[in-house]
Formats: C-alpha cells, structure tokens, sequence
C-alpha cells in the first residue's frame, strides 16, 4: 500500500500519525545515507568524509542515484531510524525501525564482560545515558574513554568510567613507571659518557704515543741528514765537471727539503704538546728575511721561478732568528709546489704602526674561495690534481703558529691575482 504521495482523507490514523511523523522526509529535511552502490541512472560522486548528510531534493532523488540506504531524523523520543530500497517499479519500499527494538538489538550486542571497578554507558544523540553497566555508582564526571557507534547510529557513543581508586593506582603506576624510565635513561646516558670518555683518553694517549714516536724518529733523522748535507757540500766544492756538481746540487737541495720537513714535523709536535715558543731575541728582519730567501733561491731557480725583493729598512722585533726563517721557507715553499706558472714571486718588508710586516706575493693560480678558511688547519691541503704538488699539509698551520707564539699573526690578504701573506711581527721595545 502506497503511503507517499496519496490523498490524506484516504489514510488510517495510524497512517496519518506515520505521515506526521515522517514529515522530515518527505519536506528534505531528513538525513539521507548517500553511500549507495551506484546501480542507477548516474554515477554516484564520491563519498564525503562523513557520509550522512541532509539532502534537500528528497529522498526520490537520492533513490536515482542508489538502491537502498538509511535515513535518519529526530522526533520526539529522539533519533528515528528508516531502512529504504528502490523498487523495480522506481517507487520506494522502506522500513521504520522501532526504538525500542533498536535499543534492544544494540544492548543485546553490547560485551557481557564483567567490570571489577568502573562503568560503561549507552548514550544516545542527545548525550542521555540509555544503558548502563558496572559496579560503580554516583556521578562519574567527565569518561575516561569514548567511542562512537557506526552510522547509521554515529551520534551514539559508548562511554567508560574509571573509578578513583583505579585512577589513583594508574597515576603511581605511571609515576613509578616514568620515575624508572627516566632512571633507567640517566644510567644508560652516564654509561654512555664514560665510555666516551675512556674512548676520547684512550685516542689521547694514541695521539701522544705517535706524536712522540714521529719526533723520536725526526730527531734520529737529523744527525745522519747533517751528515748527508755535509758530504753533499763538500762535493759540489770540489766538483771536477758539470755533472758532479748538478749532482751534489741534488743531494744538497733535497737535505735541504728534507730537513724543513723535520723542522715542521718537530715543531708541530711541540705545538701538539703545547711546548712551542718562539725567541724573543731582537732582531733585523730584513736580514732574517734576506738569507731565508737565499737558503730557498736554488729551489726556485729549478721551476724558474724569479724572485723580486724589496726589503725596506724596519725597526727591530722580538722574535727568534729561526722562527721567522721557518715560516718564510714554508711560505717560499708553497710558491715553489702550487704557483710555478706564474715564474715569480715577491718578498717585501714594510712598517705598520707598531709592526713589521713581510709580504710574500706569488703570481700562481691563488686560493680558491672555498679553501680561504681551511688552508691553515693541520692536514688540510688543496687539491692535488690541479697542481700535481705533494706535502704533508703542516706547513702554513706551523708557520702561523710560529707567528703567534712570537706575538704577530701570518694572514692570507686578498689581492688581484696569485696568492698573498702577511707576516706581522710586533716592533721590539727599546730594552735590550
């Protein structure tokens, strides 16, 4: 029998009450599920993330786009729930749930599981509580846990309830259970400190074993060079034809280089140590500068390079003979593997307020933008591919630290091509 659309002077009472009741149905108001199987005329869009929502065009319309659903709405008592099913005719074939036997499925449903302490509610849409379980009584306040019901009853929600002694006890539990983490952590992080630390002195003690071994062996190193270097000098005076004397050139050039190589290795080892000073004798440094130059000119000549010295009369400083020797040779050096292609370089002396500063100027490829904060750090060394040079990267970190230790600074200074240092000494006093 057709209730909707029909002539109300035709329908029961009980049929009219039905109509009333209804009524948000037919008017669009109600709360249509529209997640049907997409088996009519169109193409059903896709679902919204919730998917009940009010439709206003009526249930017919959204009885063209699925076979079946849910509606649901409110009257009187509350939620009104009706099951719907297109008709092969087109018409709508539906349902009305009863509440109570709604209610009475879903309690029936519920878990039977018995509560030692607390309590679980039924709540409906209008948060009223229409079933309840568990030995807890009075007002609970605010549940401890809530999940809602699936649609079409997703305004239900099943509330639990702790009672104060359960919450008491979980509050120590859990203090005791974070007081023991964090204990537990605290041990494990002091674990983890004295491990590095007896890993940090024992690398400590490497380092040292090795720093002392290398000056051992540099310092056993130096008597035989002496000796090579000697021998090498006396024949390059004595020298009876041309190939003798490139020969014992040879030798004495690289007992030379040699010996800077110790020099630097064992004054690195006494920086590691903390035991590298410097003089503090007054003394000329353009005459310091003058034989460091001509100790390294035979070098140079060799990659062609040319030298250019423009030593000005300065005052004197406090600084050590060998010291200012060292780091002029080291910088000379440098030219010597990384700036041949430029074939000169230049060494000057000037005064700047209370310093003296020594300028060692090349005409090489310079330093890249990207190695100007690294190349006075032990070890680090340009890349040799460009170059083809070799060393053992000490040299500049030694020669500024001999700078400092005799109170100035070694500096890289930008210039217009190749590579430039400063040498800053400060200017002796008058005592002597």
């Amino acid at each position: 029998k057709r209730l909707y659309p029909r002539d109300d002077a035709d329908a029961s009472a009980g049929e009219r009450e039905f109509l009333v009741r209804t009524e948000s149905i037919w008017s669009g108001r109600a709360i249509l599920d529209d997640r049907g199987d997409g088996d009519g005329d169109t193409a059903p869009p896709a679902p919204p993330p919730r998917h009940w929502h009010r439709q206003h065009d009526n249930l017919f319309a959204l009885a063209r786009r699925q076979s079946h659903g849910w509606l649901s709405w409110y009257w009187a008592e509350g939620l009104q729930l009706m099951f719907w099913r297109r008709a092969p005719d087109g018409g709508v074939i539906g349902a009305e749930l009863e509440r109570i036997a709604v209610l009475a499925r879903i309690v029936g449903a519920l878990p039977t599981t018995e509560l030692a302490d607390g309590r679980m509610e039924l709540a409906d849409s209008r948060g009223e509580t229409v079933h309840q379980w568990g030995p807890m009584l009075g007002t609970p306040g605010t549940p401890d846990a809530v999940a809602s019901l699936e649609p079409p009853l997703d305004s239900w929600q099943l509330r639990y309830y702790i009672s104060p002694a359960q919450r008491e006890a979980l509050t120590r539990g859990v203090g005791a259970g974070l007081f023991l983490g964090v204990g537990a952590l605290a041990l494990a992080l002091l674990g983890l400190a004295v491990y590095v630390h007896r890993e940090y002195a024992r690398r400590l003690r490497d380092a040292a074993d090795r720093v002392g071994f290398v000056t051992r062996v540099s310092h056993e190193l130096r008597t035989p060079l002496m000796n090579i270097r000697m021998y090498g000098e006396l024949l390059e005076e004595h020298a009876e034809d041309d190939d003798q004397l490139r020969r014992a050139r040879v030798i004495v050039a690289e007992t030379q280089r040699l010996g800077r190589l110790i020099d630097n290795v064992l004054a690195f080892a006494r920086h590691q140590r903390g035991t590298l000073v410097a003089a503090a004798d007054r003394i000329d440094v353009e005459a310091a500068v003058r034989e460091a130059v001509a100790k390294f000119e035979p070098a140079l000549e060799a990659r062609s390079i040319a030298v250019r010295l423009d030593l000005a009369p300065t005052p004197r400083v406090r600084a050590g003979v060998d010291a200012v020797d060292q780091i002029v040779v080291n910088l000379l050096s440098n030219v010597e593997k990384y700036a041949a292609a430029g074939g000169e370089v230049s060494v000057s002396t000037r005064q700047v307020n209370g310093h003296v500063v020594v300028t060692v100027a090349d005409r090489g490829p310079g330093v890249p933008a990207r190695e100007r904060d690294k190349i006075f750090e032990p070890f680090h060394r340009a890349n040799e591919s460009l170059t083809g040079a070799s060393g053992t990267g000490i040299g500049l970190s030694i020669a500024r630290e001999l700078a400092r230790a005799a109170g100035g600074e070694l500096a890289l200074v930008d210039s217009e091509r190749g590579a430039c240092f400063e040498l800053f000494l400060p200017v002796a006093g008058d005592e002597p």
